[in-house]
């Protein structure tokens, strides 16, 4: 739970490194926020979809959610910019299924094109993932001095 409250005390702070235990005990506990949240929408307003209360916990936690992350790369010496790149594929995947309304009538074409898109989205996944689990670089590299020694 002191991962969650540090993390929301830097609610912004893009500058820095941050543990893997600050950034996975973080998600732990906002995830279990986050359905308490949309349990408690569920109870309110007996509709399956995202309420209020849920929506606006999502919001408030996303500074912090997507400062924790560029920490946590900054620690393995990596970019910050690297999670854009990711939300940006991403957002392009959801813009492309908009893009065609009528999936029956989809180009034949576009079916390998959709499936090289899911297997880089997956591909590029699997990468963030290790590198969120990589251990902290040792000593201080361009982003900070490294949290285990420095003993945060």
């Amino acid at each position: 739970m002191k991962w969650f409250i540090k993390c929301l005390r830097l609610y912004a702070v893009f500058k820095g490194r941050a543990r893997r235990s600050e950034y996975w005990y973080f998600l732990l506990f906002n995830t279990a926020f986050g359905y308490m949240a949309s349990l408690l929408d569920r109870l309110l307003t007996r509709s399956g979809r995202f309420g209020w209360i849920y929506t606006a916990y999502a919001l408030v936690l996303l500074l912090p959610s997507l400062a924790v992350c560029v920490r946590r790369l900054h620690d393995t010496g990596r970019s910050g910019w690297q999670l854009m790149w990711y939300y940006i594929a991403g957002i392009a995947g959801i813009a492309s299924s908009y893009v065609i309304p009528n999936r029956k009538e989809m180009p034949a074409v576009f079916l390998p094109v959709l499936f090289a898109y899911c297997a880089a989205m997956i591909t590029w996944a699997v990468i963030f993932l290790v590198r969120l689990c990589t251990d902290s670089r040792p000593g201080t590299n361009r982003y900070g001095p490294n949290p285990k020694e420095v003993g945060e």
